[in-house]
């Protein structure tokens, strides 16, 4: 029997745990807020598993303090040091690129998204991540998530209300009040922004098309273009995890 893999993945709202063996991911998942993160907490998140090992993907450093010191050796880090399955030649700083992009282009290859690709990850930040042809990581763009058009406005400005956007449903570009106008702001400047971050790729690599995969809360705001293939995996950071924990394991 393959080895089963505690996931565990911090990213800057929520640390989600799950368990992989041979590829497959369990359907059962831990949430637990990214600040409440301790020994007690990851001990209770923990014991709603069976596992073998634990494999960290981690973009808050002193939440992942307290996974090393419960862990310890059995716990395998989510890094540019790990077998990744693809190069990062030519890249200059790679112990910067954050463990959670490396995990979401793991992710896209172990779903077997065609190169080259385009991993895309809407939460709190929102990160295009890109492999060509050769297998190697050409970089990318982090921008800022949906909620940082609202949130910002909100906490900077005296008389700006806090608004809750559904993307699903969005408004009329010319808002009738205030609260509509930022949900208008926040709908069509997000997917306009990340449609010319998608057309600046397209165009650096020399393609008419792109095959992309979609993650995190946000991803209903991205809205590529008709020609691209697109695929949804609300799972790609778990997904790489599990691919990087057999590739190091």
């Amino acid at each position: 029997m393959s080895e089963r893999w505690l996931l565990i993945e911090i990213g800057n709202t929520h640390a989600k745990f799950a368990v992989g063996s041979d590829g497959r991911i369990g359907r059962r998942r831990v949430r637990v807020p990214t600040g409440t993160l301790n020994a007690a907490t990851l001990e209770l998140a923990s014991a709603r598993f069976r596992f073998d090992r634990a494999i960290l993907c981690s973009v808050v450093p002193r939440a992942s303090r307290h996974v090393h010191r419960s862990f310890g050796a059995a716990l395998l880090e989510v890094s540019a040091s790990c077998d990744l399955g693809f190069s990062l030649a030519g890249y200059r700083q790679t112990k910067t690129i954050g463990a959670d992009r490396l995990a979401n282009l793991a992710g896209a290859l172990a779903a077997g998204v065609k190169l080259p690709l385009v991993a895309v990850d809407a939460g709190t930040a929102t990160t295009f991540d890109v492999l060509d042809r050769a297998l190697c990581f050409r970089g990318g763009v982090i921008a800022p998530g949906p909620e940082m058009f609202t949130d910002y406005l909100h906490t900077c400005a005296a008389q700006l209300p806090m608004v809750n956007v559904n993307p699903r449903r969005p408004p009329p570009v010319l808002g009738q009040s205030t609260g509509a106008a930022i949900a208008a702001a926040a709908v069509h400047g997000f997917r306009g922004m990340a449609r010319e971050i998608l057309g600046e790729i397209r165009t650096t690599l020399g393609v008419s098309n792109l095959n992309i995969v979609l993650a995190g809360g946000a991803a209903d705001w991205i809205d590529p273009a008709p020609a691209d293939a697109l695929m949804r995996d609300p799972d790609l950071t778990l997904r790489g995890m599990l691919a990087i924990a057999h590739r190091n394991g």
